[in-house]
């Protein structure tokens, strides 16, 4: 008897599922790092009005970062609970929402990522240099 041709990709399509789809998230997702630069390449700008044409001409440049308790499309952004100069902490009650970080480049563009939904706090630390945001790395547990 011949075994099953395709045992392998059905198990590789379960596993792909179990820890990849949307609706989950890794237990181990608790920390995450904004990327400093986005390039020009990564955006373009979808559907500009009739008669005009988009560029991005530069990389973008990491301007903020934050905490949210939805996707992105729900704009529920947070007020940290405390705050320092080059810090912010979140915390959170058991079972109340999603985590996600977002990052904000040129105060238009973000990037988003989930992180994990038991987490009770989270911590931002931001490196910079004069105004100049150079990282920004959370932390949660």
């Amino acid at each position: 008897m011949r075994p099953y041709p395709y045992a392998f990709v059905l198990y590789a399509i379960g596993i792909a599922a179990a820890c990849c789809l949307p609706g989950r998230v890794a237990a181990t997702n608790l920390a995450a790092e904004c990327p400093v630069r986005i390039p020009a390449a990564s955006f373009t700008a979808g559907k500009p009005p009739a008669g005009w044409t988009g560029f991005v001409p530069a990389p973008l440049r990491l301007t903020g970062a934050g905490m949210m308790s939805g996707p992105p499309a729900s704009l529920q952004y947070l007020v940290p609970d405390k705050e320092g100069q080059e810090m912010q902490a979140y915390d959170f009650p058991k079972g109340d929402g999603q985590r996600w970080l977002w990052c904000s480049y040129n105060g238009g563009v973000q990037l988003s990522r989930r992180l994990d939904d038991k987490a009770t706090h989270c911590t931002i630390v931001e490196k910079r240099r004069d105004k100049e945001l150079l990282g920004a790395a959370v932390t949660c547990r």
